[in-house]
């Protein structure tokens, strides 16, 4: 009876002390840090990239462009959108949006290109302007 009590004694000071050591960790985790921000060179050629590829025929920025898509103002503004959640997104839509009729581009744009688009979306972070879907 004895050895039952001091089996869950220490279980229980062993579990408050794994507790304690998980908290003090959490609080003392540092977030990870930001991406850098693109140059202004590299967000103009994902511009050129976001051109070339008429995206523009179904996504609207600032209010210019379509309205059957998102509107992607905005889009750079959510910090779960990050360089590799664009990449994905473009390359692989149903991967991020699952039912999305956004067509795939991965095979379709290149690596330098794809890098440089989605700096130029990381970098919109203005608001929605009327007219796109969101």
């Amino acid at each position: 009876m004895i050895k039952s009590h001091l089996c869950s004694a220490a279980l229980s000071l062993a579990g408050l002390v794994l507790g304690v050591s998980l908290m003090v960790t959490a609080a003392s985790a540092k977030p990870p840090k930001p991406a850098p921000k693109a140059s202004s060179a590299t967000i103009a050629a994902g511009k050129k990239v976001y051109d070339s590829n008429a995206c523009s025929a179904c996504h609207a920025v600032n209010g210019a462009g379509g309205t059957s898509a998102p509107d992607l103002s905005k889009e750079g503004a959510n910090p779960k959108h990050t360089e590799a959640w664009f990449e994905d997104a473009v390359l692989h839509p149903t991967k991020v949006k699952p039912g999305s009729k956004m067509p795939p581009y991965d095979g379709k744009i290149n690596a330098k290109d794809i890098k440089t688009l989605a700096a130029y979306l990381g970098s919109l972070k203005g608001s929605a302007k009327p007219g796109g879907k969101m």
